[in-house]
């Protein structure tokens, strides 16, 4: 990557110190993403062409969901054109609907939903499902976001340091 700093340096027409160190910092973060695509091109690859198939939400799951009957209170809180997400009929004082655990309702026709899919079809909340797989790649997908999360507050507490010193922080 050195070379490529040096031959973008060469293009330059102002040749300024500034200049060679931007240019470095791209050419060395560049040279870091391409080597971390070796551990996430088999990952890739893995999963189907990195498409992971989304399993339905779980059969216990769906069979516990709330079941209420629309009042006109709540249909005067829905708006007069409320309608079902999914299929897109209106919606009537005495219908019954489901209740996800995001508060969202449906009509019956949010079971064969869930058939397919494991998510509130208005907000996307994730329900539970009975692919094991998938939910342990959930809690590991939720583990590196909350890593990356400390990182990146790590990140900024190192470079706000007041004191300009790096000897105090041991590795």
């Amino acid at each position: 990557m050195t070379a490529f700093a040096s031959a973008a340096n060469a293009e330059s027409s102002q040749g300024s110190a500034t200049n060679v160190n931007t240019i470095e910092n791209a050419a060395n973060v560049l040279e870091q993403l391409i080597s971390h695509l070796d551990t996430v091109i088999p990952e890739i690859l893995e999963n189907e062409g990195g498409v992971r198939r989304v399993p339905p939400a779980s059969k216990e799951v769906v069979a516990k969901l709330p079941v209420i009957t629309l009042t006109e209170e709540i249909l005067a809180k829905l708006g007069s054109d409320a309608e079902c997400a999914i299929c897109k009929e209106n919606l009537a004082a005495g219908d019954n609907m489901q209740e996800l655990p995001c508060k969202h309702i449906s009509s019956p026709c949010l079971k064969p939903w869930l058939d397919e899919h494991n998510s509130c079809p208005i907000c996307r909340y994730e329900l539970q499902t009975d692919d094991h797989d998938y939910e342990s790649w959930k809690e590991r997908e939720k583990g590196l976001k909350k890593r990356e999360k400390v990182l990146k507050m790590l990140f900024v507490v190192v470079n706000t340091c007041m004191c300009n010193c790096v000897d105090h922080w041991s590795y």
